[in-house]
């Protein structure tokens, strides 16, 4: 029998690219589909089409308790532990804050198999913190609380800034060049209740970058640097929609940084660093403590880091996970693709363009064509209704 894998979390693509890495290595999949909303989504997701996926659970988002008590139902039993891959910021907190209870019946990403350790590191001013410590440039930052959808904006924000909530989420994002856009962001942020708020100074940004590694909490393997060339808008802000895929030749004293930050951290697990190149010097941006949205062109390209984890935590010789990459590829993510045109941000023909020209997709996939045929006939449905919308203006 082979070892059960369980990938939780919210993006149909995020989650497809770690169930194809995985069950291209000899894997069983299940997903949980975390839902927004009250009910449970009538359609299959789209990524739930792959050869690859054994079975499909539902979870509502939000719910802590529902997530825990479903997975304890449904796997508690087993003789063999199964593994769980956390896609999302959702799934890594629910899973950390609930690590004791867990841990007896699973294989889990963790830092010193203590609860909430995790959760600890999901703070961006504390990871800036650390990344100074080892020797990387960060921007400087200030926290502001949001209490009660309540808060003091400090006089000495110096605009234009860039605020971020600490624990993660894309709400609100984006430059303020004034208090009155500060003012704004703020609380379109406060919709999640109360929460703190890192504002940084502005970086002039020359180019985005991203890298995906794997920790055993020994040695840190990070295969590549993803070059973010075009990033996505709207709803998707802060995700790539296009980029290269780079050998880390060149950059040996950057990954080294990298490498020392996640040593010193303890972390257990797939993670994904998001930094910037502003004037020939590379600042950190945030570490993700859970596989990239990208994370999949490094698969393509050779090096299967989901595997590598998996395969660990059974006990496996991972051998043929582990490549070198040698070569730049390019590649496009298409939902963030496609939803840039939705919202009129891109044309489609641009669109389009985007993802014949790039070397690896994140859906189209030739070894596992059905979730792509699924969303070929969900793009006719959106251009149908792009033009209902079109006419209605």
């Amino acid at each position: 029998m082979n070892s059960r894998v369980v990938v939780i979390g919210h993006g149909y693509t995020s989650r497809l690219s770690i169930i194809r890495s995985i069950g291209v290595a000899g894997y069983d999949v299940d997903v949980v589909a975390i839902y927004y909303g009250s009910k449970k989504p009538q359609e299959r997701p789209i990524d739930c089409y792959s050869k690859y996926v054994s079975r499909v659970l539902y979870s509502p988002n939000g719910d802590v308790d529902a997530l825990v008590s479903l997975l304890l139902e449904h796997y508690s039993g087993l003789d063999e532990k199964p593994i769980l891959v956390p896609e999302s910021d959702f799934a890594v907190m629910a899973i950390d804050s609930n690590l004791n209870q867990l841990i007896p019946y699973f294989h889990i990403p963790n830092i010193d198999e203590r609860q909430g350790a995790v959760v600890e590191w999901m703070d961006k001013s504390r990871q800036k913190e650390k990344a100074k410590s080892v020797g990387l440039n960060v921007a400087t930052s200030q926290i502001i609380k949001i209490r009660n959808d309540q808060f003091k904006i400090p006089d000495n924000i110096d605009y234009p800034c860039f605020p971020k909530p600490v624990n993660g989420g894309k709400k609100g994002l984006g430059c303020c060049t004034n208090q009155k856009m500060l003012e704004k962001s703020l609380h379109v942020m406060s919709e999640r209740g109360d929460i703190d708020v890192l504002v940084e100074d502005y970086l002039n940004i020359d180019k985005e970058y991203a890298l995906v590694g794997y920790s055993d909490g020994k040695t840190v393997y990070i295969p590549a640097i993803l070059h973010n060339e075009k990033m996505a808008n709207g709803g998707h802000f802060g995700v790539a929609k296009k980029g290269q895929v780079i050998p880390v030749n060149g950059y040996e004293d950057l990954i080294d940084k990298f490498r020392q930050l996640i040593l010193e951290i303890h972390f257990t697990g797939l993670f994904d660093i998001d930094f910037l190149e502003c004037q020939g010097f590379f600042y950190f941006d945030e570490i993700n403590l859970r596989f990239g949205g990208s994370g999949y062109a490094v698969t393509k390209s050779g090096v299967n880091l989901p595997a590598m984890m998996v395969d660990d935590f059974v006990g496996k010789n991972r051998s043929n996970s582990h490549g070198e990459i040698t070569r730049s590829q390019s590649f496009a993510n298409e939902r963030t693709c496609l939803d840039d045109w939705y919202f009129n941000f891109i044309s489609f023909r641009e669109y389009r363009n985007d993802i014949e020209t790039s070397d690896i997709c994140f859906i189209k996939d030739e070894i596992d064509p059905l979730p792509y045929n699924v969303y070929q006939k969900y793009v006719k449905k959106m251009r149908i209704k792009h033009l209902i919308k079109s006419f209605i203006r």
